[in-house]
């Protein structure tokens, strides 16, 4: 499998969504559904097989069952962590030095 190419983009496109948990009966990340060697490898993998993997991922992601109370818990750090991104990229350099 190509993994490590001079394709590489200089921003990359990653499904990630911030809720990092692995489900146990799929081997799936609940949030995106990759693998967690996925996640791991993603930075260096070739923009090929980055697009590879992203064409799977609607399909992973109905064979995850999910948990109503890990549901809700997933939305709440997903919103908690949109939140704390958006403060931080509106706070001034010289706001964050006071």
């Amino acid at each position: 499998m190509d993994q490590l190419s001079p394709d590489i983009e200089p921003e990359i496109q990653s499904p990630c969504v911030w809720v990092c948990i692995i489900d146990a009966d799929t081997g799936y990340c609940c949030g995106c559904g990759r693998t967690g060697d996925e996640v791991a490898g993603w930075i260096d993998y070739s923009v090929s097989l980055r697009s590879q993997i992203m064409e799977t991922l609607p399909e992973r992601m109905k064979t995850i069952k999910f948990d109503p109370k890990f549901e809700a818990r997933a939305r709440r750090r997903a919103k908690r962590l949109a939140q704390s991104k958006t403060q931080s990229s509106n706070q001034s350099p010289a706001s964050s030095e006071k």
